[in-house]
């Protein structure tokens, strides 16, 4: 089972996660649409940590 398409990846401790989330939120306060969702489609391809959904 895959997670909805708009689903964020659960919060964890890594750091790549964090690195990739906070850089998301730069390029939305930047009006940078694009770079926010490179942010998101690397976080989607980054292993989600400890979860039950499997990377798509």
């Amino acid at each position: 089972m895959r997670p909805p398409p708009d689903a964020k990846p659960p919060a964890s401790a890594c750091a790549r996660c964090e690195e990739l989330r906070a850089e998301e939120r730069r390029a939305e306060a930047a009006l940078d649409h694009s770079r926010a969702t490179d942010c998101r489609v690397l976080l989607r391809r980054h292993p989600l940590h400890n979860s039950p959904f499997r990377p798509c």
